[in-house]
């Protein structure tokens, strides 16, 4: 089975893109998130947790507080969100042996997934968050 990324990076693009722009403005709650996208609270909460230190959630605690997007979501890449779960190393994995491919000893797949991955990765960067957001609450 082919795995581009892992199960939070999955979460995470799937938790931000049921976030209203109303919500992109005001703030927005983990719990409230997750009642939307049906995702598990406790992993949705650490996988916030992990967007906060890579800078692209800011978190607000007490009464009022919640999440917000460090800057505009139409200037953060789904790319970005990638590289802040899954490490900027993600792509370089072997797709058929699930391990990086030797220089020396390329599996059969490497030249297919070399440009594909390309063109991902592209995809990706052009892609932002704000195209994955819901319109209304």
């Amino acid at each position: 089975m082919l795995h581009l990324y892992s199960k939070g990076c999955e979460y995470a693009i799937h938790a931000l893109s049921n976030i209203s722009r109303a919500e992109c403005r005001s703030g927005f709650a983990v719990k409230s998130v997750c009642k939307k996208a049906g995702l598990p609270e406790p992993f949705t909460r650490k996988i916030f947790q992990t967007l906060v230190k890579n800078r692209i959630l800011i978190a607000k605690r007490g009464p009022g507080g919640g999440y917000r997007f460090k800057k505009d979501p139409e200037k953060i890449s789904v790319l970005s969100i990638v590289y802040a779960i899954d490490g900027k190393n993600t792509f370089d994995k072997c797709v058929a042996k699930n391990n990086q491919c030797d220089s020396g000893k390329n599996c059969s797949l490497h030249p297919m997934w070399k440009k594909t991955k390309n063109h991902l990765i592209n995809q990706l960067k052009k892609s932002t968050v704000a195209e994955l957001m819901k319109e209304e609450a």
